[in-house]
């Protein structure tokens, strides 16, 4: 977030590495959408994101893992969620984000009709539904779930 101190970890880090070489960052904050599109035109030389590169884009090269973080499911207090398999997951409804990166093994699940996903393109989105209580849970990051909640929600 570019209201973090040094834009948050990630971009602390990728800034330190490359500021050891003499390369200067400018870091533009936009969704992962618009980001793709920059990197495909040539607007932006190089792009963080939450996970991976996948097998399927190989126009790009990807580092080593920067940071590895937790992915949790966001749930209301009131409404008790508790899994340890895909199984458990049947009649929970799930929101997702595009361009996310899942495990492979949670979207199997998904298209085979075991785990009910709905789409949206923001993280904030997905939890403005879980509040509304169209969706069941949420995976996200703990970290980026804790601050889309301080950012854009109040405790209550």
């Amino acid at each position: 977030s570019r209201h973090l101190p040094h834009s948050g970890k990630v971009p602390k880090i990728i800034s330190s590495i490359l500021n050891r070489k003499d390369i200067r960052v400018d870091y533009n904050w936009t969704g992962w959408q618009k980001a793709y599109e920059g990197l495909h035109s040539g607007k932006y030389q190089g792009s963080f994101r939450q996970s991976q590169q996948t097998e399927s884009d190989n126009n790009y090269f990807a580092s080593e893992p920067i940071l590895h973080s937790e992915t949790v499911f966001f749930h209301l207090k009131k409404k008790p969620f508790c899994w340890s398999q895909l199984t458990d997951l049947n009649g929970i409804r799930c929101g997702a984000t595009l361009r996310s990166k899942y495990p492979s093994r949670f979207l199997k699940a998904a298209e085979g009709g075991q785990i009910h996903l709905d789409w949206l393109s923001d993280d904030s989105l997905n939890f403005r539904r879980l509040l509304l209580g169209e969706i069941d849970a949420f995976p996200v990051s703990r970290e980026i779930g804790q601050h889309k909640l301080q950012a854009y929600f109040t405790p209550k």
